[in-house]
């Protein structure tokens, strides 16, 4: 039997974006399924690392330049690019991940007529708000005449695009992100993690939280929630693992509101998912998020977590038992600081965090639905 040929195209080839392109990669059923990349190398931290990998799982791969921001000529080059990969290839299935190839790809998917077209956002563009949000939900309503099937990678995810008419609901399906079982850390893990962070040593609390230094994934309100924790617990840590475009701005605000050691910046780590065995509490304060890993990451080893209630947070943490919401950072620190102080409760939450990513998110189930939907056996209107 032939394999279904499908094409996955992204933009946006960092982060949680690329790492759901990798499980899909090695993982997905590689008898049944031929994969080819499409990915935009300016991005990516190694483009090389990331082709070796795929070409590793049996994967093909196309590097397709593409601009983050509106590019009319660099767009029309990429979309030129797609259209020419879509023909050679006569493939299948076409899967669009980010705004950016949300729109390039389906446009191009539609001129050639292909009928099996699917879009992730992996977060709408337009969550950003102001005036460029809404020329971004303007530009997500006009390429939804593309006849795509809009892949949510949460539930509430797919109420934004159904609540913001970027896509009726019988058009909309969840395959929530998920990963792999992480495990429980031992105390031999938890305390490797924090030489590898250069923590010191013992039993003073560490708070942690992992993105990318940019707006959308509130470092400045972790750094406020860190200042009304510190004043009860100066003993407390505080880490941020990732890099991105407010790294100086950030640092120069922990300084400014007296954080001093008390805050470290350990910039971009491939092994961020482990070292979260370093931290006590884990907080993820985003603005906007689809669903993210780092939440998974840290729920799947049963630390318990503080977040703002935001949609893809909120499908994860109901409050106050598998985590704890907090809408502004003075309300994190108080969090914060009741799990510091309360280790019986901040296990128990641990333990229900766990339990709902295994049973709710757990890898296997991920590639199960997704080979459904690329074999055309999901259909929106069953699979609310």
């Amino acid at each position: 039997m032939d394999r279904i040929r499908v094409l996955e195209v992204t933009e946006a080839a960092g982060g949680g974006v690329l790492r759901h392109l990798l499980d899909i990669a090695e993982h997905i059923d590689r008898t049944e399924f031929a994969l080819t990349f499409a990915l935009s190398p300016r991005r990516m931290r190694d483009p090389d690392r990331v082709r070796d990998r795929l070409l590793d799982a049996r994967a093909a791969v196309e590097f397709v330049p593409m601009a983050r921001r509106i590019s009319p000529v660099n767009d029309l080059l990429a979309y030129r690019r797609l259209l020419g990969l879509m023909r050679e290839g006569e493939y299948d299935v076409v899967h669009a991940h980010s705004s950016k190839a949300g729109m390039l790809a389906r446009r191009a998917a539609r001129q050639l007529g292909m009928s099996r077209v699917f879009y992730s956002p992996h977060a709408f563009a337009f969550q950003c708000g102001g005036p460029a949000g809404r020329l971004y939900a303007a530009l997500e309503r006009f390429a939804a005449g593309y006849d795509s099937i809009l892949v949510a990678v949460s539930q509430s995810e797919r109420e934004t695009a159904v609540r913001n008419r970027i896509a009726p609901a019988d058009r909309v399906c969840v395959i929530p992100n998920a990963v792999a079982d992480p495990g429980v850390p031992t105390g031999e893990e938890r305390e490797a993690a924090r030489v590898a962070l250069r923590l010191p040593r013992g039993g003073s609390p560490v708070v942690g939280t992992v993105g990318r230094l940019a707006r959308q994934k509130g470092i400045d309100a972790f750094l406020h929630a860190a200042t009304r924790v510190v004043r009860a617990r100066p003993d407390a840590n505080f880490v941020v693992i990732g890099n991105g475009p407010e790294k100086d701005s950030l640092e120069r605000l922990a300084d400014s509101l007296g954080l001093g050691r008390t805050v470290s910046f350990a910039g971009y780590r491939d092994d961020a998912a482990d070292l979260c065995a370093a931290f006590d509490v884990y907080c993820q304060l985003s603005r906007w998020e689809g669903l993210p890993y780092a939440l998974l990451d840290a729920m799947g080893r049963a630390i318990p977590v503080v977040a703002s209630p935001i949609p893809g947070n909120t499908d994860l943490i109901e409050n106050g038992q598998t985590g704890l919401l907090a809408r502004r950072a003075t309300e994190a620190g108080e969090a914060i600081l009741a799990l510091i102080d309360d280790r019986e409760r901040a296990d128990r939450l641990g333990r229900a965090g766990r339990r709902l990513v295994l049973d709710c998110h757990a890898l296997p189930d991920f590639i199960e639905r997704l080979s459904a939907l690329y074999r055309g056996e999901l259909h929106p209107a069953r699979h609310p």
